[in-house]
């Protein structure tokens, strides 16, 4: 990861904390959601993915993807609550969630399949 930026989620909001300095201060910076933000993955600069927990009422978890260092996100919706996220390179990354949800991407977060885990417990 390079220490020009780095990403980490609020665990109990919907900001993500964004550095340029390589971690030595953070500046708040809105993902324009009210989802609680779980887990985040950069694989440079750039390009982030962060996962979570949609609204209680609403079923189902999120994923927010950025290509532009967080200044934007797209919104996607996964089946189950969304707890982690990480991205061995720039195409193939997994997300965790709730009930054994595995879910893996294969072209940079654009899409997501799910993977089985064998269990449907959390």
């Amino acid at each position: 990861m390079s220490t020009e930026a780095v990403g980490q989620p609020s665990a109990s909001s919907e900001t993500i904390l964004h550095s340029d300095d390589g971690g030595a201060s953070w500046v708040p910076q809105p993902s324009r959601t009210y989802d609680s933000l779980w887990g985040v993955s950069f694989v440079d600069p750039d390009t982030g993915t962060a996962v979570g927990v949609r609204d209680p009422l609403i079923p189902g978890g999120v994923i927010l993807h950025t290509t532009d260092g967080g200044q934007t996100w797209t919104y996607q919706v996964s089946p189950e609550n969304l707890r982690g996220v990480a991205f061995a390179d720039w195409q193939t990354g997994l997300a965790v969630g709730e009930r054994g949800l595995i879910l893996r991407s294969a072209d940079g977060g654009a899409t997501w399949q799910r993977v089985s885990s064998g269990t449907t417990l959390d």
